[in-house]
């Protein structure tokens, strides 16, 4: 395949030179309008017209030979260096293009902006849009072949041309990653490194009468990530928000670190989004009528039957300290105290956002209301499909998301240690009772992001906390490290990042229904985040001598969502229990005051 996809594109470099020949004026020299000229005109092609003609070693090339085949992969068949200079006043046109070979008919035009290419650029490996020019259209050959152009911006384009050489410019390609059904595209390994040599006529000297562009290929080496997974942490710091430790996890062969050693660090990329407020409610009047205000919102109907929905602070907002402040997740304008009773607030009420991600517990028990990624992921899917895609990075719809995603890449290395902070109590009297009954969490120092799991961890009796992962995952994780130790692999545990999770108790209220009390009620609000597109870039590899190996990887990004659950579960202690004690030592408190001034009248009385 590499020895065809040089000659592929020396063939390709004669379309594109005699483009440049029929662009270029009088004198010989080629002007920007020519050079734009030319790119429109090579762009404008169709990829059909450019492979037919092609010859391999005097050869016409047999496009019989490329048919369709679900069990052939996906192979870039031509990596094109457009318009090469090693003179400023001729770089404006230069592009880079790739031809790629469809054997499973994919349909990669429909999410275009989540088509990328991973190729070495100044030193480190990162990933390019791709512009979707053309695909192959003959009767039979639909989509068979596609045509791309790589989209780089003015200073990252001015940063390659810095830094090729001119006498040999190099492009280290991993992986192609395209779309064509579903939340993630999937990434194809390519593993070649196009070594460029010479220049296009009109592109070097003006000496130059004819065109000394050529192309080699060779096989590059790439780690391939299967079957990645993900996890989450929770450390609770106060009792109504946590910190999450968000991680992936993987396995490489063992024959890496025998060469290059151990897994040091990790380079990715994700988008973050704050997921809409998770709503948990265990009563079938609350959840239908949630769901129906939805979607009275969604078609913009008339706003009847208002429904009332609110989330609760917990910071006094009388002297007395006995009113609580609340801010509605959705509702009428008014605030309410705890018990219902509304508090004259100066500042207006701000609508928050539409509930869109609810959910029937089914039980009162705080322990009980958990919603699993899967549910979550489901009822995301539903939502996107019921009311259409939307720019958010996968074609999520809009709704599912408190604002814009970010997009953040991440290098991070095993002496990149960082901590998760102890319960931190605030000044209200809630969270300080609770500290002052329970055991809460301390301060840990010293966790590494980069970790390789030794087989002695699997046999901890609390594999949860020893290594930061949920409980939920602890059987699927120990298989997953299991298995893989026995094929000869090392499973990686890359803690890549933090965020936080919130939950607060919540009263919602259909008009006409008596209010409830919130926690009694088991009813409450959450907030997280998701990472989607959840891609490995690069890892490096180091060896006893501190040489370290960086090496490209190919990787299907994922998804990472941790399910959705009470902070009674991250506490390891029912709230309402708070209640009990108090009342417990109320009455110890009051009775110990009773007996003293017993006592003390009795001796009153004995003088």
């Amino acid at each position: 395949m590499n020895r065809l996809s040089s000659k592929l594109t020396s063939f390709l470099i004669a379309v594109m030179t005699a483009l440049l020949i029929i662009s270029t004026i009088s004198g010989g020299a080629i002007t920007a309008r020519a050079a734009e000229t030319a790119s429109a005109a090579y762009e404008a092609r169709n990829v059909m017209d450019d492979l037919k003609g092609a010859t391999i070693d005097g050869e016409p090339l047999d496009l019989s030979q490329y048919t369709f085949d679900a069990n052939k992969n996906v192979q870039i068949i031509s990596f094109v260096e457009f318009c090469y200079s090693p003179y400023e006043e001729k770089q404006s046109d230069y592009g880079l293009y790739v031809y790629v070979y469809n054997p499973r008919g994919l349909d990669w035009t429909k999410n275009e902006r989540l088509n990328t290419i991973q190729f070495k650029y100044c030193d480190i490996y990162e990933k390019f849009s791709l512009e979707y020019l053309n695909r192959s259209e003959e009767a039979g050959k639909e989509g068979l072949f596609y045509k791309f152009k790589i989209k780089l911006i003015d200073p990252v384009k001015q940063a390659i041309l810095a830094q090729v050489n001119s006498a040999a410019r190099v492009y280290e390609v991993s992986g192609i990653e395209l779309y064509d059904t579903g939340t993630n595209p999937t990434e194809y390994k390519i593993a070649n490194t196009y070594t460029y040599t010479g220049y296009a006529e009109g592109c070097g000297s003006d000496s130059a009468n004819k065109s000394s562009l050529n192309c080699t290929v060779k096989q590059a080496e790439v780690i391939e990530l299967n079957n990645v997974k993900s996890t989450y942490y929770r450390y609770a710091n106060t009792t109504q928000t946590a910190t999450q430790i968000n991680t992936v996890y993987f396995a490489i062969d063992n024959d890496y670190r025998n060469r290059y050693g151990k897994v040091y660090s990790i380079s990715a990329e994700y988008n973050r989004y704050k997921l809409a407020p998770v709503v948990v409610v265990n009563n079938d009047n609350v959840y239908n009528a949630l769901t129906k205000y939805y979607c009275d919102l969604a078609t913009e109907k008339p706003k009847t039957d208002y429904l009332l929905f609110a989330y609760y602070s917990s910071y006094p907002v009388s002297s007395s300290g006995m009113h609580y402040k609340s801010d509605w997740v959705y509702g009428n304008g008014s605030y309410y105290d705890f018990l219902g009773s509304k508090i004259d607030l100066d500042n207006p009420y701000t609508q928050y956002g539409k509930p869109l991600l609810v959910f029937k517990s089914g039980d009162t028990t705080p322990s009980r209301r958990f919603v699993t990624r899967k549910e979550l992921l489901q009822r995301m899917d539903e939502l996107t499909l019921e009311h259409g895609n939307g720019t958010a990075y996968g074609g999520y719809n809009d709704l599912l998301f408190d604002g814009q995603g970010t997009h953040v890449p991440v290098e991070l290395n095993s002496d990149d240690l960082f901590e998760l902070e102890g319960f931190n109590a605030s000044n209200s009297f809630r969270e300080w009772w609770y500290e002052l009954w329970h055991d809460t969490n301390e301060t840990i120092s010293d966790i590494s992001p980069v970790y390789e799991v030794k087989r002695e961890d699997l046999s901890s009796d609390n594999l949860a906390d020893s290594l930061y992962i949920a409980e939920e995952d602890v059987a699927e994780f120990k298989t997953y490290c299991t298995e893989n130790m026995r094929k000869d692999k090392t499973v990686v545990m890359f803690r890549y990042g933090t965020s936080e999770y919130k939950e607060l108790p919540a009263i919602a209220v259909p008009t006409g229904v008596t209010w409830g009390f919130a926690e009694k009620d088991g009813q409450s609000v959450r907030w997280q985040t998701v990472d989607l597109g959840f891609d490995i870039i690069s890892l490096g590899l180091k060896n006893d001598k501190e040489l370290e190996t960086v090496l490209p990887v190919v990787m299907s990004p994922i998804t990472v969502i941790g399910s959705s659950q009470g902070m009674d579960d991250i506490l390891g202690g029912d709230l309402s229990d708070w209640w009990k004690y108090a009342l417990v030592i109320s009455g110890v408190l009051i009775g110990i005051i009773i007996v003293t001034r017993v006592v003390k009248g009795a001796k009153e009385k004995l003088k």
